[in-house]
């Protein structure tokens, strides 16, 4: 976190790992923990977005405690106002959990979120991948 600028990525997955959109901003940040809550709420907030109907979604980070965290706003337990509006977001699923996954599953993310300390990024399915994501892909043994 130089100069406390971070990039902050996330994807979003269909149910059989096929990417339907990612999006990649820059942003300071003081904390892993803040910058790994803002990547969640970006994640939920893009989701909504998203015309897809979502029965269900699955929240995963490779932050054991932000998982925790996360969970605990879904069962109503907020420490301030930024919280409880993470926690609106929660609401807007009819079935969510967060759950942590093991780092190397995250490569994907991991890619946008530093591409994105240099330039924000959006994509979405039906889009021309970049080389350097296509290249990862072919390689992402996240649903294997």
């Amino acid at each position: 976190m130089e100069n406390n600028v971070v990039g902050l990525g996330c994807a979003i997955r269909d149910h059989s790992g096929g990417l339907i959109a990612v999006v990649g901003v820059q942003l300071r940040s003081r904390s892993v923990c803040m910058t790994e809550l803002r990547a969640a709420q970006a994640a939920l907030n893009l989701a909504t977005q998203l015309d897809d109907a979502f029965i269900g979604a699955i929240l995963e980070g490779d932050s054991c405690d932000v998982c925790t965290h996360l969970n605990k706003i879904l069962v109503g337990s907020y420490l301030d106002n930024y919280e409880a509006s993470i926690g609106r977001l929660l609401l807007s699923f009819p079935k969510i959990v967060a759950s942590l996954i093991n780092c190397k599953a995250n490569s994907v993310v991991d890619h946008i979120a530093k591409n994105a300390c240099l330039l924000d990024f959006e994509w979405f399915r039906g889009m021309p991948l970049t080389t350097s994501l296509a290249q990862l892909l072919a390689h992402d043994a996240t649903f294997l």
